[in-house]
């Protein structure tokens, strides 16, 4: 052997002889992944990750675009949503419904507001209203579970309520050619509380700016699709309403529109048609600056729609649609 060896020849973990073991197979100690990235290497990746994440989760790529898995949730909510469901407002085809059913959803719990998407609800039901296409409004919802903490809940009618007030008197003025059929802003001082029913349900009569009179009714006692349907059909039927027009989010209209329809033949109420309205802007109001916001708004929607075709199986077992 030389008594010097070059570069090339010198032993290394990349030319040398490997260990085998007596039957001649790779020796376990050969198998060493990790050798390849050191600790510090490994660290330094983990740390990478996780501010990326953040940063991410924080500053949306783009705030005022769908990312793509919003997207597929968007997909996803459509599937459940109505072919039929029509375009009421400024976007509509001039539509003229007796009634909106605007249904309850889940508040935010810290100030018990409604969510994004009761919010989006309310407002659709609202645009259609402004414009003259909606009549009368109906907000059905109850309290839901109580607080452990000795705050008092609202209902999720009066939460509705009171966000539609406040959306009516920021509606703009409107000008041009659908001017003189536009409702909104009306004076508050013009919209009082009328005697409610036997039922527990409360009443509030208003007058727009044409001087045209209007209800506004709060049905608090519904806890299910069901009961949204069934209560709100009394008010409908004592008020002799025919053409109602319902305000619920995607995932949840194939299911709202069977309990209506099959409620509506179990009454045998001929003259009573019923539709779902399409929530055109639904998904926009979802994307939040808020990364946090966004990603729970997110996890939510993907766990309604899961839930939504759990109550469907459900609701079909029980005949109920």
């Amino acid at each position: 052997h030389p008594k010097s060896m070059t570069m090339s020849n010198r032993p290394n973990k990349f030319n040398r002889i490997p260990k085998l073991t007596k039957d001649g197979k790779l020796h376990p100690s050969e198998f060493q992944p990790h050798a390849s990235m050191p600790v510090w290497s490994l660290a330094l990746s983990v740390l990478f990750v996780s501010v990326a994440f953040g940063f991410f989760a924080k500053n949306p790529p783009i705030a005022s675009e769908s990312l793509p898995l919003e997207r597929v949730l968007a997909k996803e909510h459509q599937y459940l949503s109505d072919s039929e469901a029509v375009i009421i407002g400024r976007h509509g085809n001039r539509n003229r419904f007796d009634v909106g059913v605007i249904l309850g959803a889940r508040l935010n719990e810290t100030d018990f507001s409604p969510s994004m998407r009761l919010q989006s609800r309310v407002r659709h039901a609202i645009e259609g209203f402004c414009y003259g296409e909606i009549e009368h409004l109906i907000f059905s919802g109850a309290a839901g579970r109580k607080n452990t903490d000795g705050r008092k809940r609202p209902s999720e009618a009066r939460a509705m309520f009171e966000y539609a007030k406040e959306t009516v008197e920021k509606a703009p003025k409107m000008r041009g050619k659908r001017a003189q059929e536009y409702r909104c802003p009306f004076e508050l001082e013009r919209f009082s509380k009328a005697k409610g029913d036997e039922r527990g349900n409360t009443y509030y009569i208003g007058e727009d700016k044409n001087g045209d009179q209007f209800t506004w009714v709060l049905e608090e006692q519904s806890y299910s699709t069901k009961e949204n349907a069934e209560l709100s059909l009394n008010v409908i039927q004592a008020k002799e309403w025919n053409s109602v027009v319902v305000s619920t989010s995607h995932f949840h209209q194939f299911r709202s529109k069977g309990v209506f329809q099959k409620a509506i033949e179990t009454r045998k109420l001929s003259k009573a048609k019923v539709k779902m309205l399409n929530q055109v802007q639904e998904s926009s109001y979802s994307r939040h600056v808020d990364g946090r916001e966004r990603t729970r708004e997110f996890a939510i929607g993907q766990f309604d729609f899961f839930r939504e075709l759990a109550a469907i199986a459900y609701y079909k077992m029980r005949r109920w649609i």
